[in-house]
């Protein structure tokens, strides 16, 4: 299992990563990974089951690699069921201020959060998404 966490002192967000729905090397099935969605902020916990697609990962990476080095001002990360939405920016004292909503089940209201990392968070961060995408690279190509 792999973990993408950030986290505040009481507050965190966490991604534990189990494997592929469907192995193999179709890009429109193989690319869907087993997760679990761990939250703490806002005032509300929650932990749920989703599934999220490897080109996300692959997306988000990119992004906050950009981000770490002040080409972009904003870092997001959105799923395609739209059961988790995260934004970073970056605040006049180097903290990164997330905001974000989950949606646990289908068909539920979202549940909005927000909290702040140190920048430091930024590096670890990118490291656990390298591990995701070294792990769960994107397999097949759309055109097949």
């Amino acid at each position: 299992m792999l973990i993408i966490k950030l986290q505040s002192d009481a507050e965190y967000l966490e991604i534990d990563i189990y494997g592929r729905e469907h192995p193999g090397n179709d890009y429109y099935d193989a690319n869907w990974l087993k997760v679990s969605v761990k939250i703490n902020a806002s005032g509300f916990w929650s932990d749920f089951r989703a599934s999220f697609r490897t080109e996300e990962f692959v997306g988000f990476y990119d992004d906050l690699v950009k981000f770490s080095d002040s080409s972009v001002e904003k870092v997001e990360f959105a799923t395609m069921e739209e059961q988790l939405y995260l934004s970073g920016t970056l605040d006049y004292t180097g903290n990164i201020n997330w905001e974000g909503f989950v949606i646990p089940r289908q068909g539920n209201k979202p549940l909005p959060f927000e909290f702040q990392t140190d920048n430091a968070s930024l590096s670890k961060l990118i490291n656990q998404l390298k591990d995701v995408i070294r792990d769960y690279p994107v397999v097949g190509r759309i055109d097949q």
